[in-house]
């Protein structure tokens, strides 16, 4: 059955559709996430962001190691099917030379991960819109990635189990920190070290790199910085732009300038999350006039 579904997509692939599907498919990709996971920390609720990136993050990991278990090769490696034909995305399409295997699916996973995320927030403050919108999200990204022939059906379902499961879990778990979350945080960073070292995955650097930058970042803001999250529009727009300045930065600074290799992607994901934590935070306090 998983590769009859793929083969029906095949054949009700059109122009609107490759569009449709490859924007659809981008709300999964790690990209998106880091950017709405750091513009609900910098504008929105600090503790919610520590939660939606630790899930993330240590989701990926799992993910990684399910993948590098199971070896299923991605749908398109098949004879007789193809990715959309998107000539202007050919450098950029999911699909096209993608690293890894299919099983389970990495943005499925992301999609559970912001979606269950989201769906837990908005019954607090009762926003049934974001719910329904969460769930339109966990189900069209899945789709995408069969749509655009990276995954199969079961690896979709299996990323969406998984995601949920995940953030469920460290949503629960930090609930019982008792506000030390930022403590418990800096106990995992030997862990995926260890990763760093012994794994050779190209994706474990990222991984790492934005873990370690990423919790000691939050425990030094929480216990140092602590810059107030509510401001005027005008304001809030201005730290968001500032951020995403300083990110844009330090990745092309490690991507053009600096060597290229696994410890430079450490830094660089490393460098990105301390910004996004500490460095921003400290500009938003001590910079802007309030």
């Amino acid at each position: 059955m998983n590769i009859e579904i793929i083969r029906f997509l095949q054949n009700i692939r059109n122009d609107i559709l490759d569009w449709f599907f490859y924007l659809i498919t981008q709300i999964g990709d790690q990209i998106i996430f880091i950017f709405i996971a750091v513009v609900i920390f910098w504008v929105y609720d600090k503790r919610f962001a520590f939660k939606i990136t630790i899930s993330f993050l240590l989701g990926s990991i799992i993910n990684l190691a399910v993948k590098m278990t199971v070896k299923i090769d991605r749908p398109y490696t098949k004879p007789g099917i193809t990715e959309p034909n998107m000539p202007v995305l050919k450098p950029v399409l999911p699909g096209v030379h993608t690293e890894g295997y299919s099983f389970p699916s990495g943005h499925s996973q992301n999609a559970a991960v912001l979606g269950y995320s989201m769906i837990d927030e908005a019954k607090k403050k009762g926003k049934k819109t974001v719910m329904i919108f969460s769930i339109i999200i966990m189900i069209l990204v899945p789709i995408s990635r069969m749509y655009l022939a990276q995954h199969y059906i079961t690896d979709v379902i299996a990323g969406l189990v998984l995601g949920i499961i995940i953030t469920c879990l460290i949503f629960k778990m930090i609930d019982k920190t008792n506000d030390k979350e930022h403590l418990y945080a800096l106990f995992f960073i030997p862990i995926f070290l260890g990763l760093m070292v012994f794994l050779r995955n190209s994706l474990v650097p990222l991984a790492a790199g934005g873990y370690i930058g990423f919790v000691i970042g939050y425990y030094f803001e929480k216990t140092a910085i602590n810059f107030k999250l509510k401001q005027p529009l005008g304001q809030q727009i201005l730290k968001v732009l500032i951020g995403f300045v300083g990110i844009v930065g330090i990745y092309l600074l490690f991507k053009v300038v600096l060597p290229s290799g696994r410890w430079n992607d450490f830094f660089n994901y490393f460098s990105i999350s301390l910004w996004a934590t500490l460095g921003a935070p400290a500009v938003f306090k001590y910079g802007l006039k309030h």
